[in-house]
């Protein structure tokens, strides 16, 4: 036994970073190829094949899907290409406080960390925008002027596909940016703001250009549920004329109505289902109506609108134990029934797959390791104690910042959400580690 360890360790320290990274890269196409999907990818891969992109999903990424998709139909580029620009940006961070070599294990451990890794298998959105914001953040620490602006674009990309994930960009851009070394605080602000009205642009021009269908997404229907169920007691005929002109389904029982659809989650159920209070707005009166009510709920309940946010919010970090966000997803398809012949896509899992997704499963059961609020903690007591450079501080910054982005978006919890603040936390936290150790040393 301790002869095969030493034949082991001496085979490992041999290896180069390059051999290293592609070791590792091959563990995460064996755990997740040729890529997960859930209802939302099949929809985005659909728009990407009909060349109809619409804005309830972000369509550039239903645009560059349908580029790979004529390459190669399905998932499987789109899964290459954001686990290859994820290992590719963390090598390119961790060589910041680590040798080559240790780089490469840095980046390979933080992609095949389980909590990183059960969203980076699955074609998301989320996992598309942790990989342009990895990459892109790896370019911008690169000494050619060249290699920094590719960052940019990588990060203007880590924005478009995901509605929120300016907020996400915004702290890496301004801590980490340089149009060249040395620069005064007064011009570096200067530059660093001209790049951010040009990313801004960027970001709201192209989702335009390609947007062929408009969806709208808006909080007033889940907040004007969401107040009225942590309100205090209302009589149907005064919510009935608070929700005058609404495109209601039901003509009593508002408020016992709102209660049961906020317990039951699923902002769907609100215009669809059985359950549902209202139907969506056929009219712009119908619009403006909807409009009104939730400014008079709103601005009428303030208390009630605080609460309800912050309850979802726990539900989103994992703090609300009755309701857990989902923790892993490694299913191929979520409905194969219907979608193997919709998108001519099937697929199902080898051993490996399997048995590796049920230690995944295990260790996000019963360990801290899945819960986001682990990492939030971690950003704040780590982050006061030991965090001393703007790399790190930008990746908490980034990641914190776009965990509340999700404070006032009335959003349905799901660990997916939450994925860039435990990436984000992981890698920061490591580099801290790391850079302290190595000041000790000195």
């Amino acid at each position: 036994m301790g002869q095969l360890f030493e034949r082991v360790k001496v085979w490992v320290a041999a290896r180069s970073p390059r051999q290293i990274l592609l070791f590792g890269f091959a563990l995460f196409v064996l755990y997740g190829f040729p890529g997960y999907m859930s209802n939302d990818s099949v929809n985005q891969l659909l728009e990407a094949r009909a060349l109809t992109f619409s804005d309830g999903h972000p369509p550039f990424m239903a645009a560059e899907w349908s580029l790979l998709d004529r390459i190669i139909a399905g998932p499987v580029l789109m899964f290459l290409l954001q686990g290859g620009l994820f290992l590719v940006g963390a090598r390119m961070i961790f060589e910041r406080a680590f040798c080559p070599r240790g780089a490469a294990w840095a980046a390979i451990g933080t992609l095949l960390f389980p909590p990183i890794l059960s969203v980076m298998a699955v074609i998301w959105k989320d996992a598309q925008m942790a990989a342009y914001l990895v990459a892109g953040t790896g370019y911008l620490l690169q000494p050619r002027l060249r290699a920094r602006i590719f960052g940019l674009v990588l990060l203007i990309i880590a924005a478009l596909v995901r509605h929120n994930g300016l907020v996400a960009v915004f702290p890496i851009i301004l801590l980490v940016f340089e149009l060249r070394s040395g620069m005064r605080l007064a011009r570096r602000l200067a530059v660093v703001g001209g790049a951010a009205v040009v990313l801004v642009g960027l970001t709201f021009g192209v989702s335009r250009v390609l947007t062929t269908s408009h969806v709208q997404l808006t909080p007033m229907w889940s907040d004007i549920v969401g107040v009225i169920a942590f309100g205090d007691t209302r009589s149907d005929d005064d919510l009935r004329e608070v929700l005058r002109g609404t495109p209601l389904v039901i003509d009593h029982g508002f408020q016992p109505q709102a209660r049961i659809l906020y317990a039951l989650r699923g902002a769907y159920r609100i215009t669809q289902g059985d359950e549902r209070m209202f139907r969506l707005a056929e009219t712009p009166e119908e619009s403006a109506a909807l409009s009104r009510a939730w400014k008079d709920l709103v601005l009428g309940d303030p208390g009630a609108y605080l609460a309800y946010h912050w309850n979802d919010f726990q539900d989103l970090l994992g703090m609300n134990p009755e309701h857990p966000p989902g923790i892993m997803w490694n299913w191929f398809l979520e409905d194969s029934g219907n979608q193997v012949d919709m998108i001519d896509h099937d697929a199902t899992w080898s051993r490996f797959q399997w048995r590796v997704s049920v230690v995944v499963y295990w260790i996000g059961v019963h360990t801290p390791l899945f819960s986001p609020w682990f990492y939030a903690l971690l950003a704040v007591v780590v982050g006061l104690a030991l965090c001393r450079a703007r790399l790190p501080a930008a990746l908490l910054l980034s990641g914190v910042l776009y965990e509340f982005s999700f404070f006032p978006a009335g959003a349905n919890p799901d660990y997916r959400y939450s994925h860039w603040l435990i990436t984000s936390v992981s890698i920061a936290v490591v580099l801290m580690v790391k850079q302290r150790l190595t000041r000790r040393r000195e």
